[in-house]
């Protein structure tokens, strides 16, 4: 029987319980938990007996663990990024590697980025912390404004950024500046099929009330140079 393990994830199958039931129909699934630092080699030996991982963010994959690890196949990432596996090492040594495709988180990531957002905006937490201390009399320090007509930057457009200005121009009447190198004014115009108010943000930064930042960790990360300037 094949051997499934899961590894660092306290979420997978806790909302849909049916998906631990179709894994057990290819093989036994146990769960493992991980100190996020623990080196490869260790980590190796506590897996070695695997074919399958279902991985989360943390501990990483790299090249020691999979030169000591003959049994594994297959490495999932419970997650869109890959940035703990090495993937040069895992396909030396004949392990393929999936994520989760962007689509399929799109909207609950997005939600939560403008949750954020909003959490900042009307001082949330502050004012919950006034009311819990019992000074409510500084309640004016919690003055916020809307987002309607607010300057939102946004950079990085892609599955994400894209889904977060989506949100804040239809849903709250918010003007977007965007910025991203590897978009298009078209593209970024066209999104979703509407027209927003798009710029080059390296330029009009200075003018947004926030700034959400969606980019991947890539070797043509550009966020740092971005910064710099």
């Amino acid at each position: 029987m094949k051997k499934i393990a899961v590894v660092n994830s306290k979420s997978f199958g806790k909302f849909f319980p049916e998906h631990i039931q179709r894994l057990q129909a290819f093989g036994e699934v146990d769960f493992h938990l991980f100190e996020p630092t623990i080196k490869g080699a260790q980590l190796a030996e506590a897996l070695s007996d695997y074919q399958c991982i279902i991985a989360s963010v943390t501990p990483t994959f790299d090249r020691t663990f999979f030169q000591n690890t003959p049994n594994l196949g297959l490495l999932c990432r419970h997650g869109l990024g890959v940035d703990n596996v090495d993937l040069s090492a895992a396909t030396e040594n004949q392990v393929l590697v999936t994520k989760v495709l962007g689509p399929i988180e799109r909207q609950a990531v997005a939600e939560h980025a403008i949750a954020l957002l909003m959490n900042e905006l009307r001082k949330i937490n502050k004012g919950q912390r006034l009311i819990k201390n019992d000074e409510w009399h500084l309640r004016s320090s919690c003055n916020s404004f809307e987002l309607k007509h607010a300057t939102v930057g946004v950079i990085g457009y892609g599955n994400i950024g894209s889904k977060v200005g989506q949100i804040l121009h239809e849903g709250f009447g918010a003007e977007v500046l965007v910025y991203d190198p590897y978009k298009s004014a078209e593209d970024i115009h066209k999104a979703k099929g509407k027209k927003y108010l798009c710029r080059n943000y390296c330029q009009k930064r200075m003018s947004s009330h926030f700034t959400a930042i969606f980019q991947m960790k890539t070797s043509g990360c550009f966020l740092m140079q971005l910064l710099i300037k």
